[in-house]
């Protein structure tokens, strides 16, 4: 969007108020515990929402401004250890989510879940 900079080699994760190079439209940040900003959004000109929050909040992640990308490593994943993995259980939760089910349930715009980003093996084409 462009409305700030942030100074270079900062970790983008790691980024704070304190990281801004260039703020052009002298836009005031203030920064407040991730929980209460859905809370603020009635006295504020925007927010920077975690979608967690957003969702329990009950926002419409589909009319944010704009919604943040995630690397591949950064979003939330299933995992079991090494040593399970070849159990009946763990093929069982592998099943589930690639499922035609699953599938439906997370795709439904009536459902929350389908303005969230998909894992790069839901979204690739065959």
């Amino acid at each position: 969007m462009g409305l700030i900079t942030i100074k270079d080699n900062i970790d983008p994760t790691k980024a704070s108020e304190r990281d801004i190079a260039s703020n052009p439209k002298g836009l005031v940040f203030k920064p407040l515990e991730a929980a209460q900003l859905p809370r603020t959004l009635d006295g504020v000109t925007g927010a920077l929402v975690n979608g967690n929050f957003a969702v329990a909040a009950g926002l419409d992640l589909s009319s944010a401004i704009k919604q943040e990308h995630l690397d591949e490593n950064l979003k939330n994943i299933i995992a079991v250890r090494s040593e399970d993995a070849d159990k009946p259980f763990a093929k069982d939760i592998v099943e589930a989510v690639k499922s035609p089910a699953y599938r439906a349930v997370i795709d439904d715009p009536k459902n929350i879940y389908s303005a969230f980003q998909k894992p790069e093996w839901m979204t690739a084409t065959p």
